[in-house]
């Protein structure tokens, strides 16, 4: 068991993509997205939006509050759009990931892309944990809706009638 452990520990400490965004906080919003443009190109399942790996503690709080008031109920709860991508389906193409800001511990990341052609715009802020560069909040800039924040959304939907 011990063995499996150190293996898998050294796996995943020596995987370059892993460290990279362990270390850079441009690489783990690329990252988030790069899952998304494999996933469209071998036929597999859109990564998971809610997947904790990727939030900071404040953001996994919430997101473990939503999950559990929506285990209570019988209708659509959980968010019915990809926040991560603005939409249910996605074709994600000309991203670009950059910095606007970096502290010892905070970062801001602009990410532009298309969604089916669609131009999305998030601003990420990021906090450092001992597991790497995690999102804290996002911000998605709409010109139709102006802006929201995830943390305001993380909120069941209305119960439908």
């Amino acid at each position: 068991m011990r063995l499996k452990a150190l293996v898998l520990a050294c796996g995943i400490a020596f995987s370059p993509a892993f460290a990279h965004a362990a270390d850079d906080p441009v690489a783990a919003i690329d990252g988030i997205y790069q899952a998304y443009i494999t996933s469209k190109k071998t036929g597999k399942d859109a990564p998971d939006q809610l997947r904790g790996s990727i939030y900071s503690a404040k953001l996994k709080a919430k997101i473990a509050a939503l999950k559990k008031s929506c285990a209570k109920r019988q209708d659509l709860c959980l968010p019915d759009a990809d926040f991560l991508i603005d939409g249910q389906d996605y074709d994600v193409s000309a991203l670009k990931v950059s910095l606007i800001s970096k502290a010892d511990t905070k970062a801001v990341v602009d990410a532009h892309f298309k969604n089916f052609g669609t131009s999305s715009h998030h601003t990420f802020h990021l906090v450092k944990e001992p597991s790497g560069w995690l999102i804290d909040e996002m911000v998605t800039h709409s010109k139709e809706y102006g802006d929201s924040k995830l943390s305001e959304n993380l909120k069941p939907l209305p119960k439908s009638e």
